[in-house]
């Protein structure tokens, strides 16, 4: 499968796949969307001339190879790039070079693509290798020899490093003895006081050591457990915030000292004052803010609203009428309605049966309910 371009593509490859780049003559931007159809694909391989390259459309761009397939990697993420598989006949060996080009037709105004490549021969066939015979089952007896081998060496050396190291030791003791000189009781301070540290260190261990052990036997609580352990725990504490409480009621009724009769007089008689004078205040204050807000007429403005003002004069009283159906005529005047009632107050109107009359101070009768003057004079 010769789709490494790099070097060159080795004579006689199949399924070679390249990738092909379009830009617009307009714009010079990618050219996106062109189908099989829309193109005019080539090559021209050394000492030959221009052989077309019958398109394919491709179902996307991991489909197996096909002589001529051709398809759009991606629109969006990669626009302008296509795959074009390149017949075997292009790249066959006996050519130094073989150039290939894709044409967009002239409806898509696009640049022509042309790209060559390099033939080559094979590294094998030109070096000699393909005449070599590689004894395969040789190479591995002599690999597992020399794997044998390799290891008892690596035993030698190891059991000959570990004698050095017994031999060093021995030494480095002997060493110590000759230089020994008694402990002075300050180093054996030190000795005991790192002993002790040690000492702490390995029960510290210990430690560590049972709770892992403890842990590690720990049986988890299931839920239910828990429910139950968190209930008991919750009972609990209500019961000590209970005796909480009644402790603080005892504490509270111990120093509290009962308000007598006369002392709940005074405490009423005071809340009573203070209510009292809450009201006034407010009284007060609703009755400021009202006179603030008080703009009082004055004299002028008192005169002009009682100059509109029509005073009813004697003549237009004496003009004022009564309606009544006891009046022959139907009206009375005022004045001779109250000229009626003064005279009735004063005994000089009689009525007998269904007659009344009215007279004057001498007696002679002025008006009744089937005389009436034609004229009389008012005043």
């Amino acid at each position: 499968m010769a789709d490494k371009l790099k070097g060159g593509i080795i004579g006689g490859s199949t399924d070679l796949s390249i990738p092909v780049i379009l830009r617009k003559t307009t714009d010079n931007k990618e050219l996106t969307g062109l189908l099989d159809a829309s193109i005019l694909c080539s090559y021209w391989r050394q000492g030959g001339v221009r052989v077309s390259i019958t398109t394919t459309s491709l179902a996307a761009a991991n489909s197996a190879h096909a002589d001529g397939g051709w398809v759009e990697v991606n629109s969006i993420a990669t626009p302008g790039l296509y795959r074009l598989d390149v017949p075997d006949a292009a790249i066959a060996s006996a050519a130094d070079w073989v150039v290939v080009s894709v044409l967009p037709d002239g409806a898509t105004s696009g640049y022509i693509w042309v790209q060559e490549y390099t033939i080559t021969g094979d590294p094998a066939s030109s070096l000699g290798f393909a005449n070599i015979k590689v004894d395969t089952v040789s190479i591995a007896a002599a690999i597992k020899t020399l794997s044998g081998q390799l290891v008892v060496a690596t035993t030698s050396v190891i059991a000959y490093i570990q004698s050095q190291r017994a031999h060093e030791d021995l030494l480095a003791a002997s060493t110590a003895l000759t230089a020994y000189d008694a402990l002075i009781p300050a180093d054996l301070t030190v000795a005991v006081s790192s002993l002790v540290a040690y000492i702490q260190s390995q029960r510290a261990h210990e430690d560590l050591l049972a709770a892992s052990t403890a842990l590690t036997a720990y049986d988890a609580l299931v839920p239910a457990d828990l429910a139950v352990a968190v209930s008991s725990l919750t009972v609990f504490i209500a019961s000590l915030r209970a005796h909480e409480d009644l402790l603080a009621a005892s504490t509270a009724l111990t120093v509290y000292d009962a308000l007598i009769p006369a002392d709940l007089a005074v405490a009423v008689s005071s809340l009573s004052v203070y209510v009292m004078s809450l009201y006034a205040h407010n009284d007060l204050l609703a009755a400021s803010t009202a006179l603030a807000a008080y703009d009082p007429p004055t004299k002028g403005e008192m005169d002009t609203g009682f100059a509109a003002l029509n005073d009813i004069t004697v003549a237009e009283i004496a003009a004022m009428t009564i309606d009544t159906l006891a009046a022959p005529s139907g009206i009375l005047h005022l004045d001779d309605t109250l000229m009626w009632v003064a005279a009735y107050i004063s005994g000089d109107i009689g009525k007998a049966s269904t007659t009344f009359s009215y007279k004057d101070g001498a007696g002679a009768t002025l008006w009744n309910n089937d005389v009436q003057p034609t004229a009389r004079t008012r005043s």
